[in-house]
Order: C-alpha cells, then structure tokens, then sequence
C-alpha cells in the first residue's frame, strides 16, 4: 500500500511536467549549460534477497513472501561547459528508494560525477574527476536480509603528452574506497591507490591501440574471520594490459583487451593470482537499424560479501538492438556466466571445495521517445544461478518501467 501512495504522489508531479513539455516544447538542450532530468520507476522483483526455492525468511523478518514492489523518484541535473579549451563536466543526482512490503529496506541515494578535462598548450591534455555513489548493497552474495548502504568513492587524475598526432604517452593516478552502513559487511571495507603508465596510438579512422602498465595497492582494515584465525585480505596488483579497437569494415568492429595479472596477499600467500585475463567484442550494425554485439570475457574483480576477495569470472554474451523507427528502440541481451572464488581464505585454511556458480542472465527492453524531452521504457530481466554452496542457488524476475523527462 505503501508503494502505491507513493506512487500516487508523485503521478500527478510527473504528468504536470510532462503536459507542460508537451505544450510548451520544453526540451533538453546539449548546447545550455544545464539540463535537468526527473525519472520514474516502478520495479517489481520476484526474489529481493535472492533466496533459493526451499529457503524462507520466516523466522527473521516475520514474512514468507519473497517479491515486492519498489517506487523509485530521482531527480537530476547535469552541468556541461567550454571555458576557452577546458570542460567542466558534472552530473549530480539524488533518488528516493520505497519497498512496498520490506519498507526497513527503504533509503535515500545519490551519485555525483564531476570531471574537468584540461587543455595546456598544443600538446598537453588531461583528466581531474571525481565520483561518489550511495546506494543499497544487493543480496546476491550476502545471506542475512539487513539493509546495508554502500558509499563508494573516486578521485583520478591524469596527462597526456601529444608526441605526434596520432601517438601520446600518459600517467595517472587514482584512489577509492568503499564502506558499508551494516557492522555485518565490515570486512568488506576497503581502501585502494593506483597508478598507471600509457602509451597510445590513435590514428584518424578511428582505430586504437594502447598499451597500460598499472600498479594497484588494497587494503582491507577490517580482518575477516576464518578458522585458523583472522586474515588480511589487503593485496597489491601488477597489471600489464594491451588494448585494441579496429574497424574491420564500415560496418564491424573488434574491440581487444588482453591483460597479464599478478595479485599478491599480505597473508594466505596460496590464494595469489596469476594469470591472463580480457575481453574480446564484436559489433555488427546489420542494417540501418539493427545491431549485434557478441562478447567473451575472463576477469578479475572484487567481490563485495563476506565469502572472499576476489572472484575469476568469465562469460560470454549476446545482444541485440533493433530501432524500427526514429522514437522506437528494443534491447535484448543474454549471458552465460561462470565464476571461481579462487581467493576465498575462509574455503582454503578449512580445507574445503571453493565455490563457483554459474549464472544465466537475460533481458529485454524497449523504449519510446514521444517527444525530445520525454523516454518511456519497460524492461524484463532474468537471472538463474547454479552453485556449488547450498543456499545460493536462485531465480529471479524483474520488471521495470520508466519515465524519464528532461528539460
């Protein structure tokens, strides 16, 4: 009931606004300074904390049910100018999150983004940005249905040296650090510094070559249990990377990363990676109006639970994009998904099998543009994970539909 008093309150907000973009010919504009955006939601998930078939809730949240209905209102403004040769960019957005049934889930989010891409002389470019995103931590991987918010944030900067027109050579540096609100995910606290060097070609037809060396350090300041005591998860990792971006004819292209990984631990020095990791796309635009990508994938990441501190992923996918006409778009993609807790201490110091699943993931969209100022889209999604660990097996269904304005 909840969800739809929310919803009712802000319905007539939402076509207010959009009878007068309507009327008036109110519009977003990419030459003003500023441009607004409201957005609407309404989501319905099946499995909220992706629970198996045979598991319920109960007994810890008083309720058997499983699905719910969620109302999402944000509100947004993007900043974009030219002064001289620099560009200020910035996109601050602040949402409003409403469960209709596990209303304890209920939270105010944000993301701000904040870039300057600097200009000095004929030769010298680069990059300050900033980014800090606050939002719910999903269920996927965490057992216990608490609320815990994560704030996750972002500085980088960085320059380029012009040495010809097609070639460059650059450094950066980055730090983040994520943190939760729940004590539960404490030791999924972490903090990271970066640094990287890059030599790039980038000739006018659009085609790319680059070659990245990265040096990244982590550290996890909260120990993490296991039963041989608590472990650091903070590690170091060395990165040699090769990107390729090439137009096989005027209507495909390849995209390539292929990247030597080496990460070391403080301590339980058996879970140290090394290996190969990348990606490999291809695009196809079949005709005027649709489009076919394939991709394959194997990389390493961090897993945000409580199980591990990195997972080995890999999955191959296919998607598809059809515009019959100029305000019609469909969206539908799908990928198969396997990944090892290869760096899980808690499975290695006990002696047991690591866990892996596999994950199946489809989704289609489609969106209508009835006017500039106006996107309507309904999108159905699809997960069914198989695992190797009981209680993480799962299915889920969502549906959202959308209304976004922009003026």
């Amino acid at each position: 009931m909840q969800s739809i008093n929310n919803y009712r309150r802000w319905l007539p907000l939402l076509v207010a606004t959009c009878s007068t973009a309507w009327v008036g010919g109110v519009r977003a504009d990419e030459a003003d300074v500023f441009n607004f955006n409201l957005n609407q939601s309404v989501m319905h998930d099946s499995n909220v904390f992706r629970l198996p078939d045979d598991v319920s809730l109960q007994s810890q949240i008083g309720t058997g049910q499983r699905a719910d209905s969620t109302t999402i209102t944000s509100v947004g403004v993007v900043m974009d100018k030219l002064l001289g040769r620099q560009r200020l960019h910035a996109d601050l957005n602040a949402s409003r999150v409403r469960y209709a049934q596990f209303n304890f889930l209920d939270y105010d989010g944000s993301n701000i983004k904040g870039v300057w891409d600097w200009v000095l002389g004929n030769r010298w470019h680069g990059e300050v940005a900033f980014s800090r995103n606050k939002s719910l931590t999903g269920f996927s991987d965490f057992r216990s249905p608490v609320k815990s918010l994560n704030t996750y944030q972002r500085l980088s900067y960085g320059a380029n040296y012009w040495l010809h027109p097609d070639w460059s050579v650059g450094v950066s540096m980055f730090q983040a650090k994520s943190d939760n609100s729940s004590d539960l995910r404490e030791t999924g606290k972490f903090e990271a510094n970066g640094a990287e060097a890059v030599a790039k070609f980038m000739p006018r037809n659009g085609d790319s070559l680059a070659l990245r060396l990265r040096r990244t350090e982590g550290d996890y300041p909260n120990r993490e249990p296991t039963p041989n005591g608590l472990v650091d998860n903070s590690y170091s990792q060395d990165e040699i990377e090769g990107n390729l971006g090439y137009r096989l004819t005027g209507a495909s292209r390849v995209d390539a990363l292929v990247a030597g990984v080496k990460r070391n631990h403080k301590q339980v020095k058996v879970r140290d990676f090394s290996g190969v990791t990348g990606r490999l796309s291809w695009s196809w635009l079949m005709s005027g109006s649709t489009q076919l990508n394939i991709t394959t994938r194997r990389e390493i990441g961090a897993q945000d639970d409580i199980l591990s501190s990195y997972v080995v992923t890999r999955g191959i996918g296919l998607g598809a994009t059809w515009m019959p006409t100029a305000k019609t778009s469909m969206q539908a993609s799908v990928e198969r998904r396997v990944r090892d807790f290869l760096g899980d201490p808690v499975a290695i110091l006990s002696s047991i099998e690591k866990r892996k699943d596999r994950l199946n993931v489809a989704s289609l969209s489609v969106s209508y543009v009835p006017i500039t100022s106006l996107k309507l889209s309904m999108t159905l999604s699809n997960e069914e994970r198989e695992s190797n660990y009981s209680g993480f097996p799962y299915r889920d269904k969502i549906i959202v539909a959308n209304a976004q304005f922009s003026f």
